[in-house]
């Protein structure tokens, strides 16, 4: 069987920590980094990701960007069928929230269709008629993710038969403590969490780390969600409910953004929710 590796990169913690034990020559290489971008990651992540091209430069692996859209336009004014974000839904009784297809539609879908032509270029996969490429039999690749032990419940098989996933920091055992940990022995930068600006699951020290230091992108996310309930787009009309970013169902410039820890309650889930989708 024909195996070939690659790796899921998010640009957050653990798949750049991924990416560092590659490059230190702790785990194998692969052929190629694949960066999903959504165009609305912080720029902080952006300049992560250069950074990490840097990287895999010196051991020659290429870090390839794709793309399936732009997740804030095509949410708030894009005219044809977009993916659903987890918004929060004001209700007569409770909160509600819209379905989650953005990590699929943005991450997953262009990562795999990637893949699948990198595959046909090599001679290892077809196309027909339509345009549709189909992987030859007996070809299975790896495809890296970067999620650590404390998330080892997410592991799950790939739906593609020639696809295996792998967790390279699970089969270490390594937390994402671990990973910061690694990171600082060798040196090396502890990047931030890797996450659309406009990201529902966002918990409110996040939002209010932005709101405090990241002004333009606090500026952007308020905009979003004020247009959330105030613009016309696929997406926002087929809704047709009032949309929030935040579980309060409140305006993103009116929510208090005090931790629940500030407000003297322990807080179960107001934990750090880096690399939601992707790590």
């Amino acid at each position: 069987m024909n195996k070939l590796a690659y790796l899921s990169l998010g640009g957050g913690l653990q798949s750049s920590t991924i990416v560092e034990m590659i490059v230190e020559k702790e785990l194998p290489l692969v052929k190629a980094a694949i960066f999903a971008d959504t165009l609305d990651e912080p720029g902080y992540v952006y300049e992560q990701i250069k950074y990490l091209e840097k990287r895999l430069e010196t051991v020659d692996i290429p870090l390839v960007v794709v793309n399936n859209g732009d997740i804030y336009k095509d949410t708030i004014s894009g005219v044809k069928r977009v993916p659903s974000i987890p918004v929060f839904t004001e209700g007569d009784e409770k909160t509600g929230r819209m379905m989650r297809q953005c990590t699929y539609e943005y991450k997953i879908v262009p990562i795999e269709k990637w893949i699948r032509n990198d595959l046909l270029g090599m001679g290892l996969a077809k196309k027909n008629k339509v345009g549709s490429i189909y992987i030859n039999r007996g070809i299975k690749i790896e495809m890296g993710i970067g999620f650590s032990l404390d998330e080892a419940l997410r592991m799950k098989p790939n739906k593609h038969a020639w696809v295996e996933n792998r967790w390279p920091l699970i089969d270490l055992r390594m937390s994402k403590l671990d990973c910061k940990n690694w990171l600082e022995k060798k040196g090396l930068p502890i990047p931030m969490k890797s996450s659309c600006r406009i990201c529902p699951y966002h918990n409110d020290r996040f939002w209010r780390y932005m709101k405090d230091n990241m002004v333009e992108d606090w500026e952007d996310v308020v905009s979003f969600d004020n247009k959330l309930r105030t613009s016309s787009s696929w997406f926002l009309d087929r809704a047709n409910k009032k949309l929030y970013l935040h579980k309060s169902c409140l305006p993103m410039d009116k929510v208090n953004l005090e931790t629940q820890q500030e407000r003297g309650q322990l807080g179960m889930f107001d934990e750090c929710d880096e690399g939601y989708c992707f790590v």
